[in-house]
């Protein structure tokens, strides 16, 4: 059974929603308590599992998490096991570009952000980085880089051939 493909629009309302609520909600209960996010184990696509909002909460949030590295391999096959960690995983650009700002919002709670593909290290899986306030200007195709980040699943693209391909989703900050 093909899965089934959305557009980024669902993911990108997500992020949306969950960064004008840090925004304009200081004194909510997620600044007041350590809140666990209930991460979706079921769904592995992360433009419908909701666990974009928990990567992106846990990013602004953590203020020190230790890294913890895995091969790209093994997270793209059982993304499920890496939900909650803050992983690091190194590759090669292959693509840079400002993430498609929709609308004035978007680009006030997440300000310039850019969204990278990037080969693993290992040539095992594609990476798809939402790297949060970044222009991507330091940040070249060609080069080596290390994301360090949250993932809430996989997506599944269609890729020039027309055949579904499945892409590593991360979101975090990129160091080149």
């Amino acid at each position: 059974m093909k899965p089934q493909l959305f557009p980024n629009y669902l993911l990108t309302m997500m992020v949306i929603l969950i960064a004008v609520f840090f925004i304009f909600n200081s004194n909510s209960i997620f600044t007041q308590a350590t809140v666990s996010p209930k991460w979706n184990m079921e769904d592995i696509d992360a433009t419908k599992n909701g666990n974009a909002i928990h990567s992106l909460y846990l990013l602004e949030t953590n203020s020190n998490p230790t890294p913890f590295q895995a091969s790209a391999r093994d997270i793209l096959t059982k993304p499920a096991n890496y939900f909650g960690k803050y992983l690091q995983i190194s590759g090669t650009v292959k693509i840079v570009q400002p993430y498609s700002l929709q609308n004035s919002i978007l680009s006030f709670t997440i300000g310039n952000s850019s969204e990278i593909i990037m080969i693993s290290s290992d040539n095992s899986a594609i990476i798809d980085c939402l790297v949060i306030n970044s222009s991507g200007n330091n940040i070249y195709i060609g080069r080596n880089a290390t994301i360090y980040g949250y993932t809430p699943g996989v997506r599944y693209v269609q890729n020039s051939q027309g055949a579904i391909i499945t892409e590593l989703v991360i979101i975090g900050r990129i160091s080149s």
